[in-house]
């Protein structure tokens, strides 16, 4: 590849919506680069705070930065995909927002990937939690391990796609951009990109912050929210079933990475004490996801449900409200579940 193709090093992506309280911080970080051949590139998603003028204030003084305007909302999914259309750098990155980058993050991580000539360079991650900060050195370790064992990179990597630069080339040759999704797309995303990354680098100490709050959209279970929890496992399984991924990786990671996270977001929408109707359409819909999955037996499907569902369900949804009114409705809940069907 010549280097010279390129006008900037790196690209880097960022969606505005509402983020005033956060985003002076975020651009900041970015301003202080270590490596100066960086391209930034907002999309302003029509917001109604003043996060867009923040930002305007640092424009003049630095050629390096765009902002790009939606006609209205759109969300982050069309957001990105807009900046990866225009992005001049010879990799490309996304920031979120309200998170920031130490000063050398992309400077490492770019300085790793043309070392070993890699596709995507992952690096590390805080977590900043009311001024408490974090690390998790297991999920290092174990990307380490799967990467030296030449396995299924999104067995251990299977969140953060800020933490990673991205070959423009690897994403246009394969077509790759995010689905338009609500959540979750990230993480159709991430997976498809690692199953066609040729090269896999890390440099953990290049550190991204993450920045964790309570109004994040991780954290509210709405009917809206489900649907698109459900569509982005439906999306990546049916990705994998086409691809040729050895049988010992996709049972591991439909285990792993799809079965037990659809537990947690089933627990978390029955705590949230949605409505016996979104319920129900969760579990009909978990139930097409069982379903699409390939080596049922090896994944031990009836167990899990039984095991996963029908036990922690039988109590919370005693639970569930209905026009201030407590109603049961366990079994209505449970039977599309005990219908799935095993190879």
């Amino acid at each position: 590849m010549k280097q010279n193709q390129y006008n900037f090093k790196i690209s880097v992506i960022v969606p505005v919506y509402n983020v005033e309280k956060y985003i002076e911080k975020c651009v900041k970080s970015l301003l202080a680069q270590s490596l100066k051949e960086l391209e930034i590139i907002f999309i302003d998603d029509r917001g109604t705070d003043n996060s867009v003028n923040i930002i305007k204030k640092y424009v003049s003084e630095n050629s390096g930065i765009k902002i790009l305007s939606n006609e209205t909302n759109q969300g982050v999914a069309v957001s990105r995909n807009r900046g990866m259309k225009i992005a001049q750098g010879e990799f490309i990155a996304f920031l979120d927002a309200d998170d920031w980058v130490e000063k050398d993050f992309y400077e490492k991580l770019y300085e790793k990937a043309i070392e070993e000539n890699a596709d995507i360079v992952r690096g590390g991650v805080v977590y900043e939690n009311k001024g408490e900060q974090k690390t998790n050195k297991g999920v290092e370790h174990k990307i380490k391990q799967i990467a030296e064992a030449k396995r299924f990179i999104p067995l251990a990597y299977n969140w953060g796609f800020g933490l990673s630069i991205y070959k423009k080339e690897l994403l246009e040759e394969n077509h790759l951009e995010f689905p338009l999704l609500t959540n979750g797309e990230d993480i159709v995303f991430l997976v498809k990109a690692l199953y066609y990354c040729k090269k896999f680098a890390y440099d953990f100490s290049a550190q991204y912050h993450y920045v964790q709050h309570q109004d994040s959209a991780s954290h509210k279970y709405s009917q809206k929210y489900i649907v698109s929890v459900i569509s982005h496992f439906v999306m990546i399984i049916e990705f994998l079933n086409q691809q040729q991924l050895c049988k010992k990786d996709y049972v591991a990671y439909m285990k792993n990475n799809i079965l037990n996270p659809l537990h947690n977001y089933w627990k978390n929408f029955v705590e949230q004490l949605g409505t016996s109707e979104d319920i129900q359409y969760f579990l009909e819909q978990s139930n097409n996801i069982f379903r699409l999955l390939k080596y049922q037996k090896d994944m031990e499907i009836s167990n899990y449900v039984n095991k996963k569902f029908y036990i922690f369900s039988i109590f919370p949804l005693y639970s569930i409200k209905k026009k201030n009114k407590v109603s049961r409705h366990y079994l209505f809940g449970i039977i599309p579940i005990l219908k799935v069907k095993t190879k």
